[in-house]
């Protein structure tokens, strides 16, 4: 799977501020690139890197090189926010199959989740908050992760529930 193109603008935007920052001679700045492709994920060309984690860990060497904060926060919360998407996009689902309905508000799932890791290891978090997921470890990121994807595993799995009329 390649880059979206919004991937490679952001690369190319943030890799000409870092060669800015570190003053890289024009003719230095491919080996320079290279060399900060595999320092991150051992290979040595844009094209090579896959969206995902592999472009999140060139990202943030590159953000720190270029001296950009935000975009350090961005990408070093990355595989956690990665692991929270799927967790309530897996919980969304089981709920939904369980249930018998097609759409459930983001604090219904979030509360679902919430319940699961506090029965799991007493960790409360806010589920009104966008940013849940900042407040638990990557542990019981994991954890929701792959409970939930078990749980939907399992309810995909059950034959339909007979009706009464």
């Amino acid at each position: 799977m390649k880059l979206s193109s919004e991937q490679t603008r952001l690369f190319w935007r943030t890799f000409k501020r870092a060669c800015e920052v570190h003053a890289v001679p024009k003719a230095q700045e491919r080996t320079f690139r290279q060399g900060l492709i595999f320092d991150a994920i051992e290979k040595t060309s844009l094209t090579q890197v896959k969206p995902g984690r592999e472009f999140d860990a060139v990202m943030l060497a590159l953000a720190r090189l270029a001296g950009d904060m935000e975009l350090v926060d961005h990408f070093s919360a990355s595989p956690k926010r990665r692991m929270a998407h799927l967790a309530e996009k897996y919980v969304t689902n089981f709920l939904c199959l369980r249930d018998r309905v097609s759409y459930l508000k983001p604090f219904y799932v979030r509360s679902y989740l919430a319940s699961m890791l506090e029965r799991r290891n007493g960790c409360t978090f806010n589920p009104a908050r966008e940013d849940w997921w900042e407040a638990c470890s990557e542990t019981s990121l994991e954890f929701l992760m792959r409970a939930s994807a078990i749980a939907l595993k399992r309810e995909k799995g059950k034959p339909p529930a007979a009706t009464s009329n």
